[in-house]
């Protein structure tokens, strides 16, 4: 494949720092199992957006509760609750898609699959 990555880029300058240190995190991974290429640098860019934006959810939650008051006197899920549900369902395909799971690993073809020229 002649868009294979070699080494691990930068992370963008625009991602938060949450998101570039998942960037650091995990790219290395990627192009070590040989799962990120220069075409797949935007969905690996919203896999450590979507991570990082979990991880946010998360700490509010940790902060503030579970619940919120409602207008009657009652409560209610905190809206970061559903951020953080919908963040690890993205964040879980995501990560199967780049092989950075068990179960995502079986179905990627490594690095080392590539180097075989069937054409020859």
């Amino acid at each position: 494949m002649s868009n294979r990555l070699s080494r691990a880029p930068a992370p963008p300058k625009h991602l938060n720092p949450r998101a570039a240190e998942e960037w650091r995190r995990l790219a290395p991974a990627c192009i070590a199992l040989g799962t990120l290429t220069a075409v797949d640098l935007r969905a690996f860019e919203l896999l450590t957006v979507t991570l990082a934006a979990e991880s946010e959810a998360r700490e509010l939650l940790a902060a503030t509760g579970l619940t919120v008051s409602t207008g009657q006197g009652g409560c209610k899920p905190h809206p970061a609750v559903r951020m953080a549900e919908t963040a690890r369902r993205q964040a879980a395909q995501l990560l199967a898609d780049f092989g950075l799971t068990p179960r995502g690993r079986k179905g990627v073809s490594t690095r080392w699959d590539w180097d075989t020229d069937d054409d020859d």
